[in-house]
């Protein structure tokens, strides 16, 4: 993790460094706006027991005896959630350059994003057998088995709102492709942070025979749900933007200012839970599809 901070923040300053000079005697011009979408993927947390009995305060769901239960390791990876936005463009224009090959620009603006930060599951299973019936003809005995499942999962989510800013260079935005990478920031709040308690209880009974010779089949299955609404939390993304720019048109005046992109995110992402008083650090990445319409 240090190591992967680290590269990302010396990568981050090199741009920077790199940049800064030419863009200081330019002219910031607004140009253009795009809406995305994409997906926001980060380490999932995987939380304790007591964790989410503070998240969760008076839950009944949380009281269960958890004696037999195994701990399902399915949260262990990554976790993925929506993410998307409107932003607003401003291009550096710079009188002196004529034969100008790297293009630089500044994009501002608002994102929500949907994702699962903690997240916890346990479940039971038990076979055994219900009855064991006799034909009154044949004497033969028919077995009732059955299978019962008790599941308790646990989630902690947050829905965020970010400010973003973004100083990208690339090639000449004019082309029918051009490409660009940069640094980006975006700083927000979880406007909307809850926790969901779920236990679930089901059953499966199967004749292995019936009298007259078919099998019999039946399932039930009863849930309980519980929602807590938790504080508002503060959060953070650190990220280089990689992409790909595809100009649609050459002729008309809205295809020529009609583009659409691709866009890679390698970044740090940083989110705190007030009720744990926790902040994670870790990797994420976000992936996007934008449409821009460019002045």
């Amino acid at each position: 993790m240090k190591l992967r901070s680290g590269l990302i923040s010396i990568s981050l300053l090199s741009i920077l460094s790199s940049t800064a000079q030419e863009s200081s005697k330019a002219k910031l011009v607004f140009n253009g706006v795009s809406l995305y979408t994409g997906v926001l993927s980060h380490q999932g947390q995987v939380g304790s027991l007591s964790d989410f009995k503070k998240l969760a305060k008076g839950s009944e769901l949380l009281e269960t005896d958890l004696t037999g239960y195994d701990v399902n390791s399915l949260f262990y990876g990554n976790e993925s959630g929506s993410i998307g936005g409107v932003n607003v463009h401003f291009k550096f224009v710079n009188d002196q350059k004529v034969d100008q090959k790297i293009f630089s620009s500044m994009r501002f603006g608002i994102s929500l994003a949907d994702g699962r930060n903690l997240s916890k599951s346990y479940s039971k299973s038990e076979d055994f057998r219900v009855d064991t019936l006799t034909s009154s003809r044949s004497g033969e005995e028919y077995y009732v088995d059955s299978t019962a499942s008790q599941n308790l999962y646990l989630d902690y989510s947050q829905s965020q709102v970010f400010l973003s800013a973004a100083y990208l260079i690339g090639s000449n935005p004019e082309e029918r492709f051009s490409f660009f990478t940069g640094v980006g920031l975006m700083s927000g709040i979880a406007i909307d942070a809850s926790t969901y308690i779920s236990k679930s209880n089901s059953s499966y009974t199967e004749n292995s025979r019936s009298i007259n010779d078919e099998l019999t089949r039946e399932y039930n299955s009863k849930s309980e749900d519980e929602y807590f609404k938790n504080k508002m939390a503060f959060t953070m993304i650190a990220s280089i933007p990689i992409g790909v720019d595809f100009r649609i048109g050459t002729v008309r005046k809205f295809w020529k200012g009609s583009h659409l992109m691709l866009e890679y995110q390698p970044s740090l992402y940083y989110y705190s839970i007030p009720e744990l008083n926790t902040s994670t650090m870790t990797t994420a990445s976000i992936w996007s599809f934008t449409y821009k319409f460019q002045f």
